[in-house]
């Protein structure tokens, strides 16, 4: 979760310090296919003298690629944390356990399943 927490911080303060608006590379918007608008409502556009444009959308997915787009540094960031919270929980229930059988320690046993392996 720290690592999704760093992006979205990441993309907020590059947000912030741009008055409202993402920053982007207009070499990333022209390879990624997207338009370079300059007025009305831009998700991520091109600002003139943009602030923090290292925390900005600098990377893009080519035209040719499904789903092309433009991304950022904290865009990867909550992708890896978002990956790597899932593959936690994907994880099965005994692998602590599994892990420590491998070290040469005792498995360790689920309360109910103990409870019910020593009925007094």
């Amino acid at each position: 979760m720290p690592v999704i927490a760093m992006g979205a911080l990441c993309n907020v303060a590059a947000i912030i310090a741009n008055g409202g608006q993402m920053p982007a590379s207009a070499g990333a918007l022209r390879a990624a296919g997207e338009a370079v608008k300059t007025t009305g409502f831009i998700n991520s556009g091109v600002v003139t003298h943009p602030k923090l444009i290292v925390l900005g959308d600098i990377f893009a997915i080519p035209r040719s690629i499904p789903l092309h787009n433009v991304f950022s540094v904290g865009d990867v960031c909550i992708v890896v944390g978002a990956t790597i919270a899932f593959h936690a929980l994907c994880r099965p229930a005994d692998a602590d356990a599994d892990r420590d059988v491998d070290a040469g320690a005792e498995p360790r046993q689920d309360a109910a399943l103990a409870a019910s392996a020593n009925p007094s």
